[in-house]
């Protein structure tokens, strides 16, 4: 697996807040915005980042059903892995849709379909894409077998989730993206941030 030294990618603010929010030590961070306002792929982003500078941190990535995740949080995993040029074949198991990085870290992809999913081992980070479209029994399932901090998304649609709720809790933070803060289209005050070598430390450029 090649790593280059100093390997510039590009972030919206979206990710930055994310960034941000789990360094402060929010437990649930709720992302909340429109097709296309790179929510989600930020998220990805910084969870990728996390796996690579925290050995043997347990990352899950969850959705309503695995054909959503294969169409979209796993073309944007992958995609970025490819884009950092760190993505290796063997170290991703189709199986079960495990990545496994060299330092012990994985990130695991999986849907609930089967509600069982939602009582399997425990993990140190939850990411659940699309949060409003599974019920929160499930979440409650997934939350209590999460060690650390949670992640959600949603695109705006119905006010009587149970997303808003956890949203509006002052405990957790909440933020909100449009396009316009999607990273190929952002053009207002843009910026690239750098990986180190040695961790993969993300840093701004400036």
């Amino acid at each position: 697996m090649q790593i280059v030294n100093q390997l510039k990618i590009k972030a919206t603010p979206v990710f930055y807040a994310n960034k941000k929010a789990y360094e402060e030590g929010y437990p649930i961070i709720c992302n909340e915005g429109g097709s296309r306002s790179s929510k989600s792929y930020s998220v990805v982003q910084l969870l990728i980042h996390i796996a690579i500078s925290n050995p043997n941190t347990r990352i899950s990535m969850v959705s309503h059903s695995l054909p959503h995740i294969k169409r979209g949080v796993y073309r944007d995993f992958k995609g970025i892995m490819e884009q950092w040029n760190i993505w290796d074949e063997k170290d991703f198991r189709y199986t079960d849709f495990i990545y496994t990085f060299k330092n012990g870290s994985y990130i695991e992809l999986f849907g609930l379909e089967d509600p069982d999913k939602a009582k399997g081992p425990a993990r140190d980070i939850l990411f659940v894409n699309e949060a409003n479209l599974i019920s929160k029994a499930l979440f409650d399932q997934l939350l209590i077998r999460t060690t650390g901090q949670v992640f959600l998304d949603w695109n705006p649609a119905d006010f009587i989730s149970w997303v808003y709720e956890v949203a509006d809790n002052p405990k957790n933070k909440r933020i909100h993206s449009t396009y316009l803060n999607y990273y190929r289209d952002w053009e207002t005050d843009r910026k690239s941030t750098r990986l180190n070598s040695s961790h993969l430390k993300l840093s701004r450029m400036p």
